[in-house]
């Protein structure tokens, strides 16, 4: 067995501001030992270099391995079974908690 091999899944999230993706990145961290964080884009330009590298390597990663996209739209995002989709989509359907969900939802309305 190969010691680098590295069991975590990746989720990336593209999105535009002010769509939802914080919100969704915070219901998908409700998932035990999970941690997505968010990168601006102020970030991305201060380490652009760093970035660039990152991408480069990471999409040699995904061109050797089957690649899988799930597509959703602002309107059905926090729709309860469009987002019992994306958890069963990223393999962890077993980890959706309607209680932490909607706290995330509850408190999101607050922001």
């Amino acid at each position: 067995m190969n010691k680098y091999i590295m069991d975590d899944k990746i989720v990336l999230i593209c999105a535009t501001g002010r769509s939802g993706s914080t919100t969704l990145q915070r219901i998908i961290n409700t998932i035990p030992d999970s941690n997505i964080c968010g990168v601006g884009i102020k970030v991305i330009k201060m380490h652009q270099h760093i970035f660039k590298e990152w991408i480069k390597n990471y999409l040699n990663f995904i061109n050797k391995i089957e690649i899988w996209c799930y597509f959703t739209t602002f309107e059905r995002m926090f729709d309860r079974n469009n987002l019992q989709n994306i958890f069963s989509f990223i393999d962890c359907r077993e980890k959706y908690n309607e209680e932490k969900v909607s706290e995330v939802l509850n408190n999101n309305l607050k922001d």
